[in-house]
């Protein structure tokens, strides 16, 4: 298998699980220094770009931070088509203001040349998210 087909053994459960709650720097060995994380819609919401390594480390910090009791993976189906991953699953976690968040996300990761992470693509209803943190304020 040439470096360029590295991404049919992608499996991004296991990455996303060392962004969640494993070795992170594992994790960005897969991801290309300049990748994005997008999560399209009002940043009032959650929606939010996060660009480079740097920007994946911070995803990672934000999910850890409010979500800091682990991620339960209901279920999940992965799939493949050239150059791209899709993982599909409903998850169950504890917030950081012990209440539940529960929610479905659709996730498509591009691969390139050099089957390294170049853009991950991050679908979900942010309504779950809204209603988990009502009333929650942040620390100033």
């Amino acid at each position: 298998m040439t470096e360029a087909q590295r991404w049919v053994d992608f499996d991004p459960r296991d990455f996303m699980d060392e962004l969640k709650d494993g070795d992170i720097e594992k994790a960005l060995e897969q991801v290309d220094d300049n990748a994005t994380w997008r999560i399209p819609g009002d940043p009032k919401y959650g929606g939010a770009v996060h660009e480079g390594l740097a920007g994946f480390r911070k995803f990672a910090e934000l999910a850890n931070y409010f979500l800091p009791h682990g991620v339960e993976r209901l279920w999940s189906r992965v799939s493949h088509a050239p150059g791209i991953t899709f993982l599909e699953q409903k998850i169950r976690a504890r917030t950081l203001i012990d209440t539940v968040y529960e929610n479905e996300y659709v996730f498509v990761f591009s691969h390139g040349k050099d089957g390294k992470l170049i853009e991950v693509k991050e679908y979900q209803d942010m309504q779950p998210m809204n209603d988990a943190f009502e009333g929650w304020e942040p620390d100033e």
